[in-house]
């Protein structure tokens, strides 16, 4: 189903962010300042494909919560925006871009602990419409 195939691509778009990412900090993060360019550019990604995946669901039409919906589109946004002043405000600040970053990383966390039982209920009713 459409429903199956939006979540399917929106773990693709994060496992491929992360991996990059990942393979970025392996090879490029000779110093603290490149570690840190490379988490807010992926900070900013991760949270434009959370986004992303907002606004696929939204279009869908189905049974989805606008609550719920509203709510990560507003954290996704808030990661977002929070990521873009911790880089030009903390620019030459690294133990407070450390901080900032470390804060980013709670709240993405926690909003991943609080969504994840309401994304297999979502991904349940989605088997059960096909």
């Amino acid at each position: 189903s459409k429903t199956m195939q939006v979540g399917f691509k929106y773990h693709e778009l994060h496992a491929a962010g992360m991996l990059v990412c990942g393979i970025a900090v392996l090879f490029f993060s000779a110093t603290i300042a490149k570690f840190l360019n490379i988490t807010s550019f992926f900070l900013i990604y991760y949270c434009t494909a959370e986004m992303i995946f907002c606004i696929w669901l939204f279009n869908l039409k189905s049974q989805i919560s606008l609550s719920v919906l509203m709510t990560r589109l507003s954290i996704g946004f808030a990661i977002y925006l929070g990521s873009i002043v911790i880089l030009t405000l903390y620019g030459n600040n690294q133990a407070a871009q450390l901080t900032g970053y470390g804060i980013v990383f709670l709240v993405m966390g926690i909003h991943i602990l609080i969504y994840k039982p309401i994304m297999r209920t979502f991904e349940n009713q989605a088997t059960e419409l096909v």
